[in-house]
């Protein structure tokens, strides 16, 4: 099996199609010029987060809680239903 189609099973089972986003999340995450730089977003907007590079099979990604809920941010081609979408960066709730 090739590392894409492990990486994205695994990032299926922990990105769940959620309830809506909070405006402050989605607001950093659409300000971003790319997956790289929602960090840097998320960080003027005061949202703590936690990033990891990304270990085989799992995916770069970004994970955080807003308002008690857990999300995680992917590469759109990791996520199956994600819960907003904005250019190749796709949100879920976990």
């Amino acid at each position: 099996m090739s590392q894409d189609k492990i990486a994205t099973r695994v990032a299926k089972r922990h990105l769940k199609q959620g309830a809506a986003l909070p405006e402050a999340l989605k607001a950093a995450v659409t300000a971003a010029k790319s997956f790289m730089d929602v960090g840097a977003e998320l960080k003027k907007a005061k949202i703590k987060y936690n990033f990891s590079a990304g270990d085989f099979p799992v995916p770069a990604n970004y994970t955080l809680t807003v308002g008690g809920t857990k999300y995680g941010i992917v590469n759109k081609k990791y996520a199956e239903d994600p819960d907003f979408v904005i250019g190749d960066i796709a949100v879920g709730k976990m």
